[in-house]
């Protein structure tokens, strides 16, 4: 059934985030199993294979509306199944299908997905405890990187993926003449950017040092580069957020899941409710901040690195808490690219 041989499907499944890989392969594995338990023939000709699968994902699809599966679950499915088309015969039925794409459209509207959050929290209370800790040179490493991690999420609006995607590398990260941060993202996936997001500003905070993240990244990215140099061939994509110093192996980037746990414990110190919320909602956060602040969407889009406006109203803007909400603007406040 293969069109390419192992060594290409490895590189061409390098250009995905192994959270990615592990996730098609899951839904791979559930897709197969309702194959095989409804005994569904797959025809493994390069004319009917696409076809087949199509049409037992159909099948799939409707046998998960009687069950009511969520949206996600389904199209994690579809995603899973049509990078194993692209890579058997170089189709990805999940853009190419007309039929397929009306049927994802109405599964959608008919079991949309539910939001995380329903209520924000002040993002300024991240920034009051960090101006609490110590200049950056008296820092701790371990300190210094979550104070980098919590700057870089709530200025970015960021996920903990978009951190790993930033590489030491001018492709993705320097400094202008001002001295001012610039940041855009590796995307694996592609983008009309050409595998990158858009360049991003963080300008230089100069109402408090402590709170200035151009500052954090330069010292921490100083401190740092040596671990950089050593970085283990196998995890080394020299991402700007490393592993700490250890005797017994060398220094690779964190994934992602370590971003967000390293998010959390700033979250707790500050003294926000960790149980609800969690190292992925600094991006709810810090947009919630920014629109009841008077940014405009548009803006906090572009900073955020989202495209379509409808998802990121529905997931992401949401009412601060209520004993929050008089006190925007901003004491400390998101550093845009566009102030």
């Amino acid at each position: 059934m293969e069109q390419y041989s192992q060594d290409v499907v490895d590189l061409l499944m390098e250009r995905l985030r192994s959270k990615t890989v592990a996730s098609y392969d899951s839904g791979w594995k559930t897709f197969a199993k309702f194959i095989n338990s409804n005994t569904i023939n797959i025809d493994e000709s390069k004319e009917g294979f696409c076809a087949t699968i199509i049409r037992a994902l159909l099948r799939y699809m409707a046998h998960a509306h009687a069950q009511n599966h969520s949206y996600g679950q389904v199209a994690n499915i579809i995603a899973a199944v049509s990078n194993v088309t692209e890579l058997a015969y170089g189709t990805n039925i999940n853009e190419s299908n007309a039929l397929l794409k009306q049927a994802k459209l109405s599964y959608q509207r008919q079991h949309p997905s539910a939001s995380k959050y329903d209520e924000s929290y002040d993002s300024d209370d991240v920034f009051t405890l960090i101006d609490s800790w110590s200049d950056n040179e008296n820092l701790s490493l371990e300190k210094l990187r979550a104070k980098v991690i919590a700057l870089l999420k709530l200025d970015l609006c960021a996920r903990g993926s978009d951190l790993v995607a930033i590489r030491r590398h001018p492709q993705c990260l320097k400094f202008d003449s001002h001295d001012n941060l610039q940041i855009r993202y590796f995307e694996p996936k592609g983008s009309r950017y050409g595998g990158f997001s858009k360049w991003i500003t963080i300008y230089k905070y100069n109402f408090s040092r402590r709170l200035c993240t151009v500052r954090a990244v330069q010292d921490y990215l100083a401190r740092t580069e040596p671990l950089a140099d050593n970085q283990s061939p196998i995890r080394s994509c020299k991402s700007i957020i490393l592993s700490l110093p250890s005797t017994t192996r060398v220094p690779f980037s964190l994934t992602s899941d370590t971003i967000n746990n390293i998010m959390v414990e700033v979250l707790r110190e500050a003294g926000i409710d960790t149980v609800k919320f969690h190292g992925h909602s600094t991006r709810m956060a810090s947009v919630t901040k920014a629109l009841y602040a008077g940014i405009s969407l548009d803006n906090v889009m572009f900073q955020a690195n989202m495209k379509t406006k409808d998802t990121f109203i529905k997931h992401y803007v949401r009412a601060p808490l209520p004993h929050k909400l008089l006190e925007i603007p901003f004491s400390h406040g998101i550093r845009y690219s566009f102030q």
